[in-house]
């Protein structure tokens, strides 16, 4: 049985699901474009299609605030390849990875120096562009440097009602 045009095109765009694993030094996000799942859909032949251009830029912003501290576009690796830009197939078997971490860059002429961030509370918006659409995620971090040593970690949000 051929799949029809729009049953394609309508459940078979891509479908980008983050995650974040919780590291000492950086929070690892990955990214993976689940395969269709549904059974119905996998019989008439459904396909989750391959998404051609993926890139990633998030920003630290102190919390409640709205001007960003820095705006870095993270090197995403998949399969043994690292760019700032990728394309990502359908599958659950891998998924690109980038690192969020304490440095960000300071303002310099030669752009190669970096800082570290003071401890306190941050908010971070991570913009992933794929194809034609943009998805935009909003997580607080928190760091602290203790002994010399600097940690970085997701803060889950808490809503007082």
């Amino acid at each position: 049985m051929a799949v029809q045009p729009f049953t394609q095109a309508i459940w078979g765009r891509p479908r980008i699901k983050v995650g974040f694993h919780g590291k000492v030094e950086a929070i690892q996000c990955s990214l993976q474009n689940c395969p269709i799942t549904n059974s119905l859909l996998r019989k008439i032949g459904v396909t989750r299609s391959p998404v051609q251009d993926l890139s990633v830029t998030y920003y630290i912003t102190e919390t409640n605030m709205k001007v960003p501290l820095a705006s870095i576009t993270p090197q995403l690796t998949y399969s043994g390849y690292t760019s700032e830009h990728i394309s990502l197939p359908a599958t659950t078997l891998d998924s690109a990875v980038f690192n969020i971490t304490p440095e960000i860059p300071e303002t310099f002429f030669d752009g190669q120096h970096r800082k570290t961030l003071a401890s306190g509370v941050y908010t971070v918006y991570i913009r992933v562009e794929y194809d034609t659409k943009v998805l935009v995620i909003e997580k607080d971090i928190e760091i602290r440097k203790l002994h010399e040593k600097t940690y970085i970690m997701l803060l889950d949000k808490t809503y007082a009602m």
